[in-house]
């Protein structure tokens, strides 16, 4: 059995659970960082190997999390193989808990299956590995940790139980932030005493669901004027029950995973006064100038009338096609699909002397490669389109001639 490394509780500290702004933290770096990723954290996460686990991890590494730092800790007695199967082929390491032989061994197996996990964790760490992120499950991982690892590391921690909550009322709390994600007693206590810019609600939570947490967050709120904005998730969902959650006073309702895009398309949405510093700074955006078709441009480079009808004839069924493409990725947040097209069709119109089209292309590219999905992304795509529109009814028009 693993304990060579010394408990880290000594270095645990009494007080009471008190308010920790991490997620908010959290989120001004994604607003203020134009790349961000998980790239250099590793990520130690205990629970059951359920199909969330499963959606979880895909949206970790979605965001720039590498396999090789997830290391996954399955409890063995709602272990299903093909979920583990699932976890694994991610390239993930995975560690299936020790199966539970006696009355009242769970402690000790558990606790020597976690020493393990921390053991395969300092052995297979990644050089480029600055931070630790703990999702929990009763606590344990949280207080094991080994003490090499919490003085080199920057660590924090996310415990979703109540009883990994009691665990810390008695042995004090980690020298480190801890989240609590465990119930919606806790979530509306915190949000009685803090004004939160954005909540993101779990329809299925443990003691009170999503919905009804919802509706008392907004009877809380019913004489303000600024109500904060409340987006449910879901791992599917009816038309009924979306229903039943906007009737409660939801902002909107997406599915699980947690895409990147579809995130930071809710904070650009959803928290505009957060995105003011991060806006400032992003690229001027200069209107669109010029004719639709410059003709005169388009014969001195291609000459020859039927090759330039021939060129208009593709670039119209270029933007046909895309044009019922777009908005699709729209509604998806695929921005970085919605950006190779713009750079696609800038090649086209300048070819034939699409001008305006050419400038709307240019500027969505260059936004979404400098600055990411945030910020003036909506106004661009608007352009855009409204440029793809009028150069399909000019090219038209050139045809009919």
């Amino acid at each position: 059995m693993y304990v060579n490394y010394p408990l880290s509780q000594k270095f645990f500290i009494k007080p009471s659970l008190t308010y920790l702004p991490i997620l908010e933290k959290l989120i001004h770096q994604v607003l203020m960082k134009k790349q961000f990723s998980l790239r250099d954290i590793a990520i130690v996460y205990v629970h059951h190997p359920l199909k969330t686990s499963v959606n979880l991890i895909d949206s970790m590494i979605r965001l720039g999390g590498i396999p090789k730092n997830i290391f996954v800790l399955g409890k063995k007695y709602s272990e299903c193989d093909t979920v583990v199967q699932q976890i694994t082929r991610y390239g993930v390491h995975y560690q299936p808990c020790s199966a539970q032989i006696g009355l009242g061994q769970y402690n000790l197996s558990f606790t020597r299956d976690i020493n393990l996990l921390w053991k395969k964790v300092s052995d297979n760490l990644g050089k480029d590995v600055q931070n630790l992120l703990i999702l929990d499950h009763g606590g344990y991982a949280t207080s094991f940790i080994p003490v090499p690892l919490l003085k080199q590391y920057k660590v924090i921690a996310v415990e979703k139980t109540t009883a990994g909550l009691m665990k810390f009322k008695d042995q004090g709390l980690p020298p480190f932030p801890l989240i609590s994600v465990a119930d919606a007693k806790t979530a509306l206590s915190l949000i009685q005493e803090k004004d939160y810019h954005l909540i993101l609600m779990d329809i299925g939570l443990p003691d009170m669901d999503g919905i009804a947490l919802t509706h008392r967050i907004r009877l809380q709120q019913w004489q303000q004027t600024d109500t904060t904005p409340i987006i449910g998730l879901t791992a599917h969902i009816d038309l009924e029950n979306r229903q039943r959650c906007l009737d409660a006073g939801m902002n909107t309702v997406i599915t699980k995973p947690l895409k990147k895009e579809t995130a930071l398309e809710l904070l650009t949405t959803f928290v505009p006064d957060a995105c003011i510093n991060q806006v400032s700074s992003l690229t001027d955006i200069r209107p669109v100038t010029g004719p639709v078709l410059d003709v005169e441009a388009m014969k001195a480079l291609l000459k020859n009338e039927e090759l330039i009808k021939d060129c208009i004839h593709l670039m119209m069924i270029g933007l046909k096609k895309d044009l019922i493409e777009l908005p699709r990725l729209h509604q998806s947040a695929n921005w970085q699909a919605i950006r190779e097209i713009a750079h696609k069709l800038q090649g086209g119109a300048s070819y034939i002397g699409a001008k305006r089209l050419e400038q709307a292309c240019k500027q969505i590219d260059d936004y979404i490669r400098e600055n990411g999905p945030i910020g003036q992304t909506n106004e661009l795509y608007r352009e855009l389109i409204k440029e793809m529109e009028a150069a399909q009814t000019v090219c038209e028009e050139y045809l009919k001639k």
